[in-house]
C-alpha cells in the first residue's frame, strides 16, 4: 500500500475550516496589537498631562491669584460699590479652587509612575495575552465577562511593567472553566476537570 493511500484526504469542511482558524489567528494578532497601540497611547497621554498640569497649573494658580488681588484692591477703592466687592469675592474664590485642584491633582499624580518605555519582551507577552483573552472574541457572556475583567487587569499591569504579574492573568485564564471552548465528551471532560481544580483553587484563596 503507497504512502499516498495512507494520506487523510482532507473534505471541504475540513479546509475551510483550517482557512477560518488562519483567518481567526491574524485578526487576532491585529486586535491585540490594537490593544497595546492604544494601551500605549493612554500612558503617554497621561504622562503628558501630569506634567503639562506641574510645569502650567502653578502660572494658573499665579495669574488666578492676581486677578483677585486686583479685585480687591478696587473694591477697597469703592467701598460704596457692591458689585466691586461682589467681583473681589467670585476672583478670591477661583482663585482658592484653582489652588485646591493644583494640590488635589498633585498629590494623585505623585502615586503614578513617570512614563516608562516598555521593554520589547513586555510587549510581546503583551500582545500574546490580549490576543487570547480579549473578550471581543467571546462567544458566551461568561467567557465575555472572564475577558472584561482580565483585560482591565492586564492593562493595570502593563502599565506598571509587571510581567509576572501578566503571566499570572494568563495562567488565571487557562485555569478557569470559563475560558474551555468546544463542543462534545472531550470539551466537557476538560471541562470538568478545570471546574473541579478551579472550584478547589478559589476554596484556597478564600
Amino acid at each position: 500500500m503507497s504512502t499516498q493511500s495512507l494520506t487523510k484526504r482532507q473534505s471541504p469542511e475540513d479546509l475551510e475550516l483550517e482557512a477560518k482558524r488562519s483567518e481567526l489567528s491574524a485578526l487576532s494578532d491585529r486586535l491585540a496589537e490594537s490593544e497595546l497601540q492604544f494601551a500605549e497611547l493612554k500612558l503617554s497621554l497621561a504622562s503628558f498631562q501630569r506634567r503639562y498640569f506641574h510645569e502650567v497649573g502653578s502660572k494658573y494658580i499665579e495669574l488666578d491669584d492676581l486677578r483677585a488681588q486686583i479685585a480687591e484692591t478696587l473694591a477697597k477703592k469703592k467701598p460704596d460699590e457692591v458689585e466691586a466687592e461682589v467681583k473681589a469675592k467670585e476672583a478670591r474664590q477661583q482663585a482658592e479652587a484653582s489652588s485646591r485642584e493644583y494640590e488635589s491633582f498633585a498629590k494623585d499624580s505623585q502615586k503614578e509612575a513617570d512614563y516608562e518605555p516598555p521593554s520589547d519582551e513586555c510587549k510581546k507577552l503583551y500582545r500574546r495575552i490580549a490576543s487570547i483573552i480579549h473578550p471581543d472574541k467571546a462567544l458566551d457572556d461568561a467567557k465575555r465577562e472572564l475577558g472584561t475583567r482580565l483585560m482591565k487587569d492586564l492593562n493595570d499591569a502593563y502599565a506598571k511593567r509587571d510581567m509576572k504579574r501578566m503571566e499570572r492573568i494568563l495562567a488565571e485564564w487557562e485555569e478557569s472553566p470559563d475560558a474551555v471552548s468546544g463542543e462534545g465528551t472531550g470539551a466537557e471532560l476538560i471541562w470538568a476537570i478545570t471546574s473541579a481544580f478551579y472550584c478547589k483553587k478559589q476554596n484556597t484563596k478564600g
